[in-house]
């Protein structure tokens, strides 16, 4: 544990510094938007793929990895009954023989003992047929209830903050409607990557770390040039900046916190660490599929309103006029998605034994 927050501190240190840089950078320089935009959807690409293909696999992996332990702790009962049949053989050979020696044993109760014995084992494959399927049903569910509340949590994140936007819009400039939206998205970030922090895969974390990096960055250009283009000033601009910077490392480590106080213990569980991770995919495909992907879709190429647009406006448009995504842009998004499997592929070859 001490490992996972250490690391969890140095990226969200690394995280509020890259955003703050990347923040500045329209102050001094013009970049091409559309470079950024490319950059952006990479990373759109990068979420949805660490959440598919690793972080869910890693997921089912760790809760029934929990179930193989139990069973080396506890045994396969028809295992045991096989044992206890072979000894309980010998035993009724020696009373049949008894029997014929003359002894007080009778026949028909040494088959009564043969017939019990057989019983027994029957009774033990049945419980253990039992106890396997009981044990994969509840995992089933787990793994879909996981998912669906790290979904869910964050759709009543976003939701809860359009409805409070909405509500005092008449009361705001577009400038803070736009810092605010932007930095309850990014505090959404850091909540998916404190929960995926509970996870000792650090690969996994540094490719989740990747990713939000790759969506913060061209964030607080957008956030910085939209101001920029409000008119603000740039001393107002920097603390727009500041408070978007450390939204994300600050929800990272309370989240991280929050996990480790409720089971301190539970997370040293690989049952623990598997509903953790599957939560966490829930809620990067809730970021990449719901946030990401149709604020892209739905700016407009050279406008200076990367990103920035739609956190200004509850919900996400969907009409037939959003701009649709260009070929090199869905094969950009395609390669960020298979991106994490390659990587995580590359991984488990490296820790394969010669």
């Amino acid at each position: 544990m001490l490992e996972g927050a250490a690391t969890l501190l140095v990226f969200s240190c690394s995280m509020f510094i890259g955003s703050y840089v990347a923040g500045l950078i329209p102050l001094a320089f013009t970049l091409n938007e559309n470079k950024v935009r490319l950059l952006s959807i990479f990373g759109a690409g990068l979420l949805i793929g660490t959440a598919l293909s690793v972080i869910i696999p890693e997921g089912v992996v760790a809760l029934y990895s929990i179930q193989e332990e139990t069973h080396t702790l506890y045994p396969n009962p028809i295992n045991n009954s096989n044992n206890k049949i072979k000894k309980d053989d010998n035993i009724v050979k020696n009373d049949v023989n008894n029997v014929i020696s003359g002894n007080l044993l009778k026949k028909r109760e040494a088959f009564h003992q043969e017939v019990s014995i057989t019983e027994d084992k029957n009774y033990g494959k049945k419980n253990f047929n039992d106890h396997f399927h009981s044990h994969k049903e509840y995992h089933t569910q787990e793994i879909g209830l996981s998912l669906v509340t790290g979904f869910m949590f964050m759709f009543l994140v976003d939701h809860i903050t359009n409805l409070t936007s909405t509500a005092n819009s008449p009361l705001l400039r577009n400038k803070v409607t736009a810092t605010v939206g932007l930095v309850v998205h990014a505090a959404a970030d850091g909540i998916a990557l404190g929960s995926a922090a509970a996870s000792p895969k650090n690969g996994i974390q540094f490719i989740i770390f990747f990713a939000i990096m790759l969506h913060k960055a061209p964030a607080a250009f957008g956030l910085v040039s939209f101001l920029m283009l409000e008119g603000l000033e740039k001393f107002r601009i920097k603390k727009h900046l500041i408070v978007f910077s450390l939204a994300a490392p600050l929800a990272a480590i309370i989240t991280y916190q929050i996990l480790l106080f409720i089971s301190t213990e539970s997370l040293k569980d690989s049952s623990t660490t598997g509903i953790l991770m599957l939560f966490s995919a829930g809620t990067f495909l809730y970021v990449a599929t719901v946030h990401i992907l149709p604020e892209l879709q739905a700016t407009k190429k050279g406008t200076g309103e990367l990103i920035v647009i739609s956190s200004m406006s509850p919900g996400h448009s969907h009409s037939s006029n959003t701009p649709q995504f260009q070929t090199k842009e869905l094969i950009l998004l395609f390669i960020g998605s298979i991106f994490p499997s390659f990587l995580n592929h590359q991984d488990s070859r490296q820790h394969l034994p010669q």
